[in-house]
Parts: structure tokens; sequence; C-alpha cells
């Protein structure tokens, strides 16, 4: 499965992966996105993937892959 994240926003954003307690992984890590860039992932795996903004920690959401 391919998530492609789309930064709609007048901000930079990143997508940066990490765990279940909130540090960061490796999995996947955007670099910074203007408006309008986008950043995509392959998910080889079922799970539930977490991720944050590194630029606005606040900003996070998971992917569910099945």
């Amino acid at each position: 499965t391919t998530v492609v994240w789309i930064n709609d926003d007048t901000v930079l954003h990143t997508v940066q992966s990490i765990d279940e307690k909130g540090g960061i992984i490796g999995l996947f890590n955007s670099a910074p996105l203007s408006t309008g860039e986008r950043f995509a992932h392959n998910f080889d795996e079922e799970g539930i993937y977490h991720y944050f903004c590194s630029l606005h920690p606040w900003r996070v959401g998971q992917v569910t892959v099945r």
C-alpha cells in the first residue's frame, strides 16, 4: 500500500515515523515539504504506523495497513 501525504498548508511540514511511545524511528522520514509538495511511502506489511511533524510535534497521525 502506498500512502501519499500532500502539504496543503502555507507552512513547512514533515512526515516522521515514530514508535508507539512517540520515539523517532527511521522507517519513513520526509524532508520539509513546502506548500503543494508530496511525500510517498510504500507500506509492505500490515500494521499501525504512527507519525508526526517534526516542525509541529502536536500534529500527529497514524496509518493502518490491513
